[in-house]
Formats: structure tokens, C-alpha cells, sequence
């Protein structure tokens, strides 16, 4: 992280999460397809991690979309309530790890290939990032 993250509201830790879930969730789509045109052969146990990582995270961008259609009008500060949200961070960090996890045994495959190569580590270091985010978000809310 660049800069401390301040959790000023609900709303706003709320739609950090809606972001990052559904960028998340597309980064295992597009590593299949560039995986798929660039012929890099991937183990069935890996597409059957980035198909389900690509799953996990479109369901915390719904729990999070939930938990936003459940919110009163008024803006809520980060210490009135919260406890979905707060589920939906923990079960984002959880999926992260696990995410983070396949990223590194991505980078076992397509070692020649430059382009891949730089993929997944681009998309590591945007998820760690990410992790960072979401932990030092729920850190605030737990004050």
C-alpha cells in the first residue's frame, strides 16, 4: 500500500470491497484466456483454483452488493454496525490467501514466456495489495 487507507465510512469500506471483489474475480477469467491463447497448458487442479477463485469472489462482491442495499440512508460511520461487511472482508482475505496461493504455482508454468510471466506477476502484487487494503480496513473497523 501507498498510503494509509482511512475507513471514514461504511459506504466507503463497502464499495472499496465492491471494487476490488470484482476485479478479483476477473483476474482468474483473464488468466485462463491468455493462459488458452498463448498455449500454456494449465493442470486441471490449477483451472479448477481459478474457476473457483473467479466463483468465491463474485460471491463477496453479492455479499457485499447486499449488505449495500440493506444500509439506511443516513451514511453510517465504521464502528455503527458493520458486522456483514466485516464477514465479507474476513471472507475476502481468506479467498485472497488462497488466490495468492495459486498465483505462485502460476508461475511455475510458461517460464519462457515473458508476457505470461509478467502477468501473474502483475496480478500477484495487485492481489497482495488488495489483502493489504481490505486487513488494514477491518483493522479501523474494529477499533
Amino acid at each position: 500500500m501507498f498510503c494509509y487507507t482511512v475507513a471514514c465510512s461504511i459506504e466507503c469500506v463497502a464499495q472499496e470491497l465492491l471494487l476490488w471483489s470484482r476485479i478479483s474475480g476477473e483476474h482468474p477469467v483473464f488468466l485462463l484466456t491468455v493462459a488458452r491463447l498463448s498455449g500454456i497448458r494449465l493442470s486441471k487442479s490449477i483451472v479448477d483454483e481459478l474457476k473457483k477463485a473467479e466463483e468465491d469472489f463474485k460471491e463477496i462482491f453479492k455479499c457485499t452488493r447486499r449488505f449495500m442495499d440493506s444500509l439506511p440512508g443516513a451514511p453510517m460511520d465504521v464502528q455503527s454496525g458493520g458486522t456483514d461487511i466485516k464477514a465479507c472482508m474476513r471472507k475476502f482475505l481468506t479467498i485472497d490467501k488462497d488466490f495468492i496461493g495459486t498465483l505462485t504455482k502460476l508461475k511455475e508454468y510458461g517460464k519462457r514466456d515473458s508476457v505470461w510471466q509478467a502477468l501473474v506477476q502483475h496480478i500477484e502484487k495487485e492481489q497482495r495489495y488488495m489483502y493489504r487494503l481490505v486487513e488494514t480496513l477491518l483493522m479501523q473497523m474494529a477499533q
